[in-house]
């Protein structure tokens, strides 16, 4: 969508719309992805740094360092149309919609109406490794064999964890959720105003 107004206003009147999926786990929806671990404590570090006046870039560089100091290491049971697994990590991702891993496309999707979820079960248990993953993520170099204990596509997913509460983070909002985590996607579920010729992505 077209940041100001006139340009705007033409995509409303033009009428063109588009539906993609909406994603959610235990009826709370998400657009984007879920994780569990790293990422949902960051952001509670964050927005402790955000409450003292920071700005989001400067807050997350302390909360990122935080985080990597307690590094969660989650025990979750995976149970999905291809089969149960049992892992830890210190990182699940739950995307809605497959995202890309490749150098260049890193964090976008292949699509928005696939009807399905993507996950990764980051495998990295130390600091350093967990950093040196980060690292090749970043260029594109990342291996799906050596860098993650799952990793793959579903059109559902149940998570469960011996935690009586998870913190999960929801398109970057964090939640407290209580475990089963039960993970689903509803195709085509939203409406969106899109320009005539705009991204597929």
């Amino acid at each position: 969508m077209p940041l100001g107004l006139d340009a705007a206003a033409r995509v409303i009147a033009d009428g063109a719309t588009r539906a993609i999926d909406l994603a959610a786990v235990n009826g709370h929806g998400f657009v984007n992805n879920a994780s569990v671990g790293l990422y949902p404590l960051m952001v509670r570090h964050r927005q402790a740094g955000a409450r003292h006046g920071w700005p989001k870039w400067l807050a997350t560089i302390p909360a990122a360092w935080a985080a990597l100091r307690r590094l969660p290491r989650h025990r979750l049971h995976l149970r999905s149309d291809d089969g149960d697994r049992t892992l830890r990590t210190p990182l699940l991702f739950v995307g809605n919609n497959r995202y890309a891993l490749e150098r260049g496309r890193i964090g976008t999707r292949l699509a928005l109406d696939d009807g399905t979820l993507c996950v990764f079960a980051v495998a990295a248990q130390t600091r350093s490794g967990l950093l040196w993953f980060a690292l090749r993520a970043l260029l594109g170099r990342s291996d799906p064999a050596r860098d993650f204990a799952a990793i793959g596509a579903c059109a559902g997913l149940l998570v469960l964890s011996r935690a009586r509460f998870v913190d999960i983070a929801l398109d970057g909002e964090v939640h407290r959720l209580r475990p089963p985590l039960g993970f689903t996607v509803a195709p085509r579920a939203i409406r969106l105003c899109v320009p005539l010729s705009g991204p597929e992505n």
